[in-house]
């Protein structure tokens, strides 16, 4: 009988711990997010944005992240506000916000054909160019998205 308080005692100190662990997905998540922090890139949670269409129909929202590479200095950049959001259904992109100038547009076609395939947006604004993305890459992907994010930002100065 003592044997069994003992373990049940055991369970009681020990269970609580083992929930608080975080688990392998989130360890991941953040092991990406360190990642990113290193490469230069703020990271926040947000709403993944959706097509026209999507809110048209009012489908569900999604959480995801945006990583954004910060523009220190707002006179060095062209102000605008710019993002398209892709169409899962067509794998297409869905245009809102401002015309970019075309050497600004032909650097942001080249950009969003070489992210990763679970990038839902990318937005280009005041703070910096960004993507809103699912994390479902690793490190490469980090690495990708942060070196398409840093030429984004290179053409977006004046």
């Amino acid at each position: 009988m003592v044997y069994v308080i003992v373990i049940l005692v055991l369970a009681m100190v020990v269970g609580p711990v083992l929930w608080m662990r975080p688990s392998a997905g989130q360890a991941r998540q953040a092991q990406l997010r360190m990642r990113a922090r290193e490469l230069g890139l703020d990271i926040r949670i947000a709403e993944l944005p959706q097509t026209h269409r999507a809110r048209v129909r009012r489908e569900d929202t999604f959480q995801g992240v945006v990583y954004r590479l910060p523009v220190f200095d707002p006179r060095t950049v062209v102000a605008l506000s710019h993002r398209v959001v892709r169409d899962a259904a067509e794998a297409a992109w869905e245009v809102e916000g401002d015309p970019l100038p075309a050497r600004l547009q032909a650097s942001f076609e080249r950009v969003c054909a070489l992210l990763p395939a679970d990038v839902v947006a990318v937005e280009l604004g005041p703070q910096g160019p960004a993507v809103y993305w699912r994390e479902r890459g690793g490190d490469e992907a980090v690495a990708a998205i942060a070196a398409q994010l840093r030429e984004l930002r290179g053409a977006m100065a004046s």
